[in-house]
């Protein structure tokens, strides 16, 4: 099951693989990744395994920031799988999964670690196995899965993959077992709660939005760039093509946003938080309906007419009103032009067809005189 923290976190690890570091991956590179893994996370198998190892080993070792955010990602995806009942899919449990994402980072510690003698993949990737170790040790009675995880962490003290407080630490997570997850889960929620406090405290009001100076990575392909950089070439019932090397990232006015796009932003943000929160109910003070395309339409409760909602296309309310009247005015329009000539017409011929035309006669005068030769 996608969650909305794996999104983000599957958003943000492709935003890094992205960037040169040392060189950028294309998409079909990245979404490799996802089949591979997903592949030896389903069957562990030793072939699996060392497919998914090899891509890591030629895509993400050589850069400290890709395997950090592999561990931030592989954390978010074993969150992911906590709770998750596989219905009508035939599938490993989800404690076992854990585990086979365990049993790949163990494959790539131990190739860089002990073949390649570089430890900078361990290094980067430790600060996410607590973590890791918390959610495939939430589940309870389960002995051998435990001894499972407790021979994963003799093989690395043995190995010295990693420092000996940090085994310690995750051999206490293990012995903790589901409680660990949730007191690691209380400790964050207190975190936020009191920042949210301090910042409250701080200011009185809300940090402004800010711009910034460019929208897009110059380093990206046109087709890797948010959509919004397309717009510019965009002409409006035209069927003529983009020019990709003409689409770069936009320049912006950097500095705070005005009000109508802090408001949109705003907007955008309790939308989102309306599809997720189940607290959420809305705006109290408007009268929320469905019309019978089962759009979620806003209703004036004094005229009855639709001011707002969602529609069925999927862009906004006023964008659509717009398009058909543009669209409506396009099919009135050449009809009307030309009735309104041949009106214009019609009333210009009129005056000559009521009127008799009468040939003009020629006005009397002095004829020629005809010029006479004397005979021989």
């Amino acid at each position: 099951m996608t969650t909305p923290q794996l999104a983000i976190a599957k958003v943000n690890f492709s935003a890094v693989l992205f960037r040169k570091e040392p060189t950028p991956l294309t998409r079909p590179q990245i979404d490799s990744f996802h089949t591979l893994l997903s592949d030896a996370i389903s069957k562990c198998s030793p072939a699996n395994v060392q497919k998914c190892k090899r891509w890591i080993l030629d895509h993400l070792c050589a850069s400290p920031a890709r395997v950090a955010a592999l561990g931030k990602y592989l954390v978010a995806l074993s969150s992911s799988m906590t709770g998750d009942a596989a219905v009508g899919v035939r599938r490993p449990s989800a404690k076992r999964r854990q585990l086979h994402i365990l049993y790949v980072l163990n494959d790539a510690i131990y190739h860089t670690s002990s073949r390649q003698h570089n430890a900078g993949f361990a290094k980067e990737i430790e600060g996410s196995l607590p973590s890791l170790f918390r959610q495939a040790a939430s589940f309870q009675n389960s002995p051998k899965h435990m001894s499972k995880l407790g021979n994963l962490l003799s093989l690395w003290d043995d190995e010295r993959y990693f420092s000996p407080d940090l085994v310690q630490d995750l051999r206490d997570i293990l012995r903790a077992g589901p409680q660990s997850l949730t007191a690691a889960q209380t400790t964050t929620d207190d975190a936020k709660a009191s920042s949210g406090q301090a910042s409250g405290a701080r200011s009185g009001r809300e940090a402004p939005y800010l711009l910034p100076s460019m929208h897009g990575d110059p380093r990206l392909s046109w087709y890797d760039l948010p959509a919004a950089n397309w717009l510019p070439h965009l002409t409006p019932n035209s069927t003529k093509p983009m020019h990709p090397d003409m689409i770069k990232p936009l320049q912006l006015a950097s500095g705070p946003a005005d009000k109508a796009l802090a408001q949109a932003v705003k907007d955008l943000l309790r939308d989102v938080e309306s599809i997720y929160s189940k607290e959420a109910t809305g705006d109290k003070d408007q009268l929320v309906d469905l019309n019978e395309m089962g759009e979620q339409v806003i209703i004036d409760e004094i005229t009855g007419d639709i001011i707002g909602g969602t529609t069925y296309y999927g862009w906004s309310r006023g964008f659509c009103e717009k398009m058909k009247q543009r669209k409506k005015n396009a099919k009135l329009g050449p009809t009307s032009r030309g009735r309104e000539r041949s009106q214009a017409s019609s009333r210009s011929r009129s005056p000559l067809q009521a009127a008799k035309i009468v040939p003009r006669q020629p006005e009397p005068g002095p004829q020629p005189k005809s010029q006479s030769w004397p005979e021989p």
